[in-house]
């Protein structure tokens, strides 16, 4: 076992083992166990696992030219493809009004 790597937002240890088993079924199984067996050792040690999170903020700003109505006559296909739900702005598509 050894400390591998740094995660997005993790510490990486690297565990490598050989299991001998008949099966798929018996070898996930037995892994199972096996990983179960590490995480309540981390417990009995006061190891606590954090779970990464992410936050996505949404610009609902419409872009300068359009107004309320304009923004909604759009509707939500049209307001994504102009930059007003999505992250990225389209380019103008012939019939977009």
């Amino acid at each position: 076992m050894r400390f591998n790597d740094f995660g997005e937002s993790s510490l990486n240890i690297l565990v490598i083992f050989n299991l001998v088993v008949e099966d798929i079924a018996a070898e996930l199984e037995e892994r199972e166990k096996l990983l179960l067996q590490f995480f309540e050792l981390a417990q009995e040690l006061g190891v606590e696992f954090a779970f990464p999170t992410r936050t996505l903020h949404v610009d609902t700003t419409p872009p300068s030219g359009l107004g309320v109505q304009d923004t909604a006559r759009a509707g939500a296909s049209g307001a994504a493809r102009r930059g007003l739900i999505g992250l990225v702005e389209a380019p103008h598509e012939p019939g977009d009004g």
